[in-house]
């Protein structure tokens, strides 16, 4: 055993270990250079403008002239037909048409034909709202539809980035993998000479070992963000939405409420207490302004700086008591006209019987 050994130990060698030729090289750093970029934006630029609540006015109030003039086109022949029938009425009884029988009775039909009208104007405002917001929601369901298609092709770049990054960090790992794999089989030739001699003469020798540690993770993941992005944006955008259907709401409910305003109000003298007769309006109506105004921009939705005649809220109030002094309620500018109408109607009757 020991002529053995000492034949075996003339292999044993006598220099420090050195690692193979050829060895793959570790991986210090990714190469990104080819990959694409993370989006870190929409890009607000390449999408429709989002609508604001002026927007598409122009278009409503196309619409609402369009729908009037239409719903008055079809309602001028009945018009034409009660007035013809009333006239006919008034010859067939033989009252002249410059009685006051005739001319009440003729109030009587424009009054009638005035409130169908009043009906049409409002039920067509209500219907360019409706178009109004249909045109808004289009908009709106374009911006976002272009936002969308960004974010998809933001989500098409991250699965890109993430792919080539997991494509290199195998690489890098099977390279380490290698590296250790003949680095170990190295050592293993290396130390094969000393421990053959050493289980000969039935020692331990300490032999060199090498451990080479996995630097690299191929399951890493890059940040989510797209979904960070989006996630901001759609906290926005329903912000916005629930803004706009508010502002959507109360303009789809303008037709209808001027509907109801303008052909109808609660009048019932059950309903009613402390009555008194509203006396000398006529006179308070001679005196108080009337002027040709506009509203300042931004005052009435929907308004287009057209010019408008009536009364201010401040000085009816001072005339007549009513009103809160920056509104004019409509149940009381139209009693305000009846019984001024009324006392005017009395004082040319006395001027009449003094003509007579």
């Amino acid at each position: 055993m020991s002529n053995a050994a000492a034949s075996l130990a003339g292999s044993v060698p006598t220099t420090a270990f050195g690692l193979p030729t050829g060895m793959p090289d570790y991986t210090t750093g990714l190469d990104m250079s080819g990959a694409p970029d993370f989006m870190t934006g929409i890009n607000f630029g390449g999408v429709s403008a989002m609508p604001g609540t002026g927007d598409y006015s122009a278009d409503r109030d196309s619409y609402a002239q369009a729908m009037y003039d239409r719903s008055m086109s079809l309602q001028r022949p009945e018009f034409e037909a009660q007035t013809n029938a009333t006239r006919q009425m008034l010859a067939n009884r033989g009252i002249g048409f410059d009685a006051e029988a005739a001319r009440s009775e003729m109030d009587r039909v424009a009054r009638s034909q005035g409130d169908v009208q009043g009906r049409i104007a409002n039920d067509a405002i209500a219907q360019g709202a409706q178009e109004q917001s249909r045109l808004f929601g289009l908009g709106l369901t374009s911006r976002q539809q272009g936002i969308g298609e960004q974010l998809q092709q933001g989500q098409v770049q991250q699965g890109a980035r993430q792919g080539i990054t997991g494509e290199q960090l195998t690489n890098a790992d099977l390279a380490a993998r290698a590296r250790q794999a003949t680095t170990g089989e190295a050592l293993t030739l290396y130390n094969a000479p000393a421990q053959g001699v050493a289980t000969l003469l039935g020692a331990a020798p300490k032999t060199p070992t090498a451990q080479g540690g996995n630097i690299y993770q191929s399951g890493v993941q890059a940040p989510d963000v797209q979904g960070n992005i989006n996630t901001a944006y759609q906290n926005n955008l329903n912000a916005y939405n629930q803004r706009q259907q508010q502002n959507n709401a109360a303009w789809s409910g303008i037709g209808s409420i001027l509907g109801s305003v303008g052909s109808m109000f609660l009048s019932d003298e059950n309903k009613k207490t402390d009555r008194a007769p509203a006396n000398s309006i006529l006179s308070r109506v001679e005196r108080i302004p009337i002027d040709s105004w506009r509203y300042r921009p931004g005052a009435v939705p929907g308004d287009r700086g057209e010019r408008h005649v009536g009364p201010m809220a401040q000085d009816f109030k001072g005339f007549f008591g009513v009103g809160d002094g920056t509104t004019i309620p409509t149940v009381d500018a139209f009693g305000v006209n009846m019984a001024a109408t009324q006392q005017l109607a009395k004082k040319v009757r006395r001027l009449e019987r003094r003509a007579a």
